[in-house]
């Protein structure tokens, strides 16, 4: 299984880091790719790359790792736990009904994880903190009128099946692409969680303007952006179910890296992020980077200690 990784580049910050590396670069005909500036980065002496990670470690790396979900699937039904064994157990047909059954709990269980489905929970925190939901004693919600239950999430993984391809490896990528998009939004809602009565304005209306905002991804996988643009959609009406506020959502585009400079800058902060946890590890990777986010969860270096997982494969840029 695969490990996704995504940069994202604010474009107020300084990109000192990157025209300095471009201007080391070999010169030559064609695109610069991330693999030559990993290297010329990587070859420069210690207090050049000092220099550089000042600016370089304000963009912020996104990364999908399905490792950790691997004992979540089918390992308490199964005598010691270990699955891919017992699979090679069973006949050829059998064997790939599993492993496909398999990876679709692993992918469904890394959807439900992700930043788009934490806002909605904690958007029912906030609901339940304020008092717009009860609880009564059978446990069962009593919703207040005027707050209708919405329906719950349909995790359809009907788009992330291909026929040669490992469906996690393909929701990986997904995953961490989305997260430019829903980051600040989870982000303010924990701390709208933290100020809970005090907060200046609705919850809603906060998080819906922040998930408003623009975003421009590179070219891949053609039917990425428009499942991003779907599940911004899908958030942003369980926020504002009554069409309060009829925010409109800006552009979420796909640019090829010739075409814009952030787009290749993000190209090449992800092929460094990706380069450093295999040198050294996720905890270097964290600590060299001012934001980092871990399947959907911004972490810090001790956390990040803690994840023993210590390889990637398989990056992209957002």
């Amino acid at each position: 299984m695969k490990v996704s990784i995504h940069a994202q580049v604010i474009r107020e910050r300084s990109f000192d880091w990157f025209y300095t590396l471009r201007q080391r670069a070999p010169s030559g005909a064609g695109e610069l790719k991330s693999p030559a500036i990993v290297d010329v980065f990587f070859a420069l002496p210690e207090y050049e790359r000092r220099k550089i990670w000042l600016t370089l470690k304000t963009v912020r790396i996104h990364i999908t790792d399905p490792r950790p979900y691997v004992r979540t699937d089918l390992s308490d039904l199964v005598q010691d736990g270990d699955v891919p064994r017992f699979i090679k157990r069973l006949d050829k047909a059998v064997q790939q009904a599993a492993e496909r059954e398999r990876g679709r709990l692993i992918a469904q269980k890394m959807w439900q994880d992700a930043p788009s489905q934490q806002i909605n929970l904690k958007y029912l925190v906030w609901e339940y903190q304020l008092g717009l939901r009860i609880s009564g004693p059978l446990c069962k919600p009593l919703v207040d009128e005027g707050i209708e239950a919405e329906p719950p999430k349909n995790f359809d993984l009907t788009l992330f099946e291909r026929p040669s391809k490992n469906i996690v490896n393909v929701l990986s990528g997904f995953l961490s692409k989305s997260e430019s998009v829903f980051c600040d939004a989870l982000d303010s809602m924990g701390d709208i969680i933290e100020r809970g009565t005090r907060s200046s304005s609705p919850a809603w209306h906060q998080i819906s303007e922040i998930l408003s905002t623009s975003h421009a991804f590179d070219k891949g996988d053609s039917k990425e952006v428009p499942w991003i643009v779907g599940e911004r959609r899908d958030v942003m009406t369980r926020l504002d179910r009554h069409r309060i506020f009829h925010v409109q959502p800006g552009p979420l585009v796909e640019l090829d890296s010739k075409e814009s400079f952030l787009v290749q800058a993000a190209d090449f902060a992800a092929g460094i992020a990706r380069e450093t946890w295999h040198r050294k590890s996720l905890a270097h990777l964290v600590g060299a980077f001012d934001y980092v986010t871990y399947n959907g969860k911004r972490i810090s270096e001790t956390e990040a200690g803690t994840i023993r997982s210590n390889t990637v494969a398989g990056s992209k840029a957002s």
